[in-house]
C-alpha cells in the first residue's frame, strides 16, 4: 500500500498501491465499501478527494492522473504530466489541483476537456468505431455494438457472439460483421440476418443498393440487402481483410499482402502491395492509400497500381487501421500509437500521440475531431486543430514553445508565440 485518503467527512478512506486497485473503506465497519481496477499501468502513488467528495484523484507512476466520479465510478483521463506522478492536492476551496513529479502543474478540471482525452469506457475490448453524426457505434470483442450520444450511453446491441469486424451506415441503417460469420442489418434494436458464413467476415461495406461482404470466404459476394441473395461474385481472393469502394472501383486487401482493383469491366489489376496482411484501405480521388503489417503505409495512383513515393514509416508495429481527415491522414498501431501524416506529401506531422498502453484498432474523424480506440478499452478525442494544441502547450508549460520545439512538433507551420501576450 502506498497511499490514503480521507474522504472530507470522514466516513470514508480510500487506499492504493502496487496491485493498480483502488479500495474505499467504511471507517464505521472497517469493511471494503467498494474495489475498483484503477486502469493505471504503474504504481499509484497519490490519492485526493475533492472538496466536495464527489470526485477522488489518483495519480501514478503511468504519468497519467484519474478523476473518478463517485457517483458512476468513471474516470476521466489527463494525461499532461510527463514522468511519474508523485503526489497531489486540491485547493480546499475550487476544483483546481496541483500534480508533483517529474513536473509540477496547476489543473483545473472545471475546463472543458483537453485535446487527447479519454471520453468513453468500454467493458471489452474496443475491436471498430463508427461515427455518424454525434453518434459513436462501438463495436466490442465481445459482439456487442454500444451506441453512444455525447458521451452517454444510449443503448447496447446483441445479435454477435465474437468480435466486431466492421461497421458501415446508410440511409439510418446499420450493418455489422464479425468474426462469428454473420452479417446483420439493424432496425433499431432488431437486427435481422443478410448471411451467415462458416468463416469470418472481415468487412461489410454498403454501395447505392447492394452490400459488399468479404473475409476469410473465397471471393468478395455482393449482395441485395433485402433478400440476401448474391448478385455477383468477385473470386481469386483469399483471406480478404480491407475493402474500400467508390462506385468507379472496388478495392481488396488480402492477408497474403496482395491488393486487387476490379472495374465495370473486371479485374484492373492486381499488386503485392505489402510483405504481410493488408489491413486497411481508403481512396482519396485518384489516390490509393494502404496500411499493413508489415509497418508501413503506402500511396498508390489507383488507375495504375504505381507507387507514388516511399512508404511512410513511423509505427513499430502492425498498422491497424487509417482514416482520411482534412489534408491529413491519421494511422492507428498495435504499438499503441496514433500518427497523424500530410497529405498528399506523406510528411508526419510531429511527434506520435500517445495516450493509449494497448493495441489501437481504430480511428476516425468527425468535424476535426479525432477517435481513436483499442484494446484498452477506451475511446480518446484528439482535438487536431493547431490552435487547440497550442493553448494546450501553453497551458501546461506556462511559457512560448522554444523554436526548437515548434519546429519538431509543428514543422509545416509559421513559428508564431504560443501563449498570448500578458501586461
Amino acid at each position: 500500500m502506498l497511499e490514503l485518503a480521507f474522504s472530507p467527512n470522514g466516513r470514508v478512506l480510500a487506499s492504493a498501491g502496487t496491485d493498480l486497485r483502488i479500495i474505499f473503506w467504511d471507517m464505521e465497519t472497517f469493511e471494503p465499501l467498494a474495489i475498483i481496477e484503477s486502469g493505471h499501468t504503474g504504481w499509484i502513488n497519490s490519492l485526493a478527494f475533492s472538496p466536495d467528495g464527489q470526485l477522488l484523484l489518483s495519480g501514478s507512476a503511468d504519468g497519467t492522473i484519474r478523476v473518478w466520479d463517485l457517483t458512476t465510478m468513471q474516470p476521466r483521463v489527463l494525461d499532461g504530466n510527463v514522468g511519474s506522478v508523485w503526489d497531489i492536492a486540491f485547493d480546499p476551496r475550487s476544483l483546481r489541483f496541483v500534480s508533483a513529479g517529474d513536473q509540477t502543474l496547476l489543473w483545473d478540471i472545471t475546463l472543458p476537456p483537453r485535446p487527447g482525452e479519454a471520453i468513453i469506457f468500454a467493458e471489452q475490448a474496443i475491436e471498430q468505431v463508427l461515427v455518424v453524426g454525434d453518434q459513436l457505434f462501438i463495436g466490442e470483442a465481445d459482439g456487442s455494438i454500444h451506441i453512444w450520444q455525447d458521451g452517454t450511453h444510449v443503448k447496447t446491441l446483441h445479435g454477435h457472439t465474437a468480435p466486431i469486424t466492421s461497421m458501415d451506415i446508410q440511409y439510418n441503417r446499420l450493418i455489422s460483421s464479425s468474426a462469428d460469420g454473420q452479417v446483420l442489418i439493424w432496425d433499431g434494436d432488431s437486427n435481422r440476418e443478410l448471411l451467415q458464413l462458416a468463416d469470418p467476415v472481415w468487412v461489410v461495406h454498403w454501395e447505392e443498393d447492394s452490400v459488399l461482404v468479404a473475409g476469410d470466404h473465397p471471393s468478395i459476394l455482393r449482395l441485395n440487402p433485402e433478400t440476401g441473395e448474391t448478385i455477383a461474385e468477385f473470386s481469386g481472393v483469399t483471406g480478404v481483410l480491407s475493402l474500400v469502394t467508390d462506385g468507379q472501383y472496388i478495392i481488396a486487401g488480402e492477408r497474403n499482402g496482395m491488393i486487387h482493383v476490379w472495374d465495370d469491366e473486371g479485374l484492373r489489376y492486381s499488386i503485392s502491395a505489402h510483405e504481410s496482411a493488408v489491413t486497411s484501405l481508403l481512396l482519396d480521388g485518384d489516390m490509393l492509400i494502404s496500411a499493413g503489417r508489415d509497418r508501413t503505409i503506402k500511396l498508390w495512383d489507383v488507375q495504375t497500381g504505381e507507387l507514388l513515393q516511399p512508404p511512410l514509416v513511423g509505427h513499430t508495429d502492425w498498422v491497424l487501421d487509417i482514416a482520411l481527415g482534412y489534408q491529413m491522414l491519421a494511422s492507428a498501431g498495435r504499438d499503441g500509437t496514433v500518427r497523424l501524416w500530410s497529405l498528399p506529401e506523406g510528411r508526419p506531422l510531429g511527434n506520435a500521440l500517445t495516450g493509449h498502453f494497448d493495441w489501437v484498432t481504430t480511428v476516425a474523424f468527425r468535424d476535426g475531431v479525432l477517435y481513436s480506440a483499442g484494446h484498452d478499452q477506451t475511446v480518446i478525442a484528439w482535438d487536431i486543430a493547431l490552435d487547440d494544441w497550442l493553448s494546450l502547450a501553453c497551458r501546461i508549460s506556462n511559457r512560448n514553445l522554444t523554436m526548437q520545439e515548434w519546429r519538431q512538433y509543428f514543422p509545416d507551420e509559421v513559428y508564431r508565440q504560443t501563449c498570448p501576450v500578458t501586461e
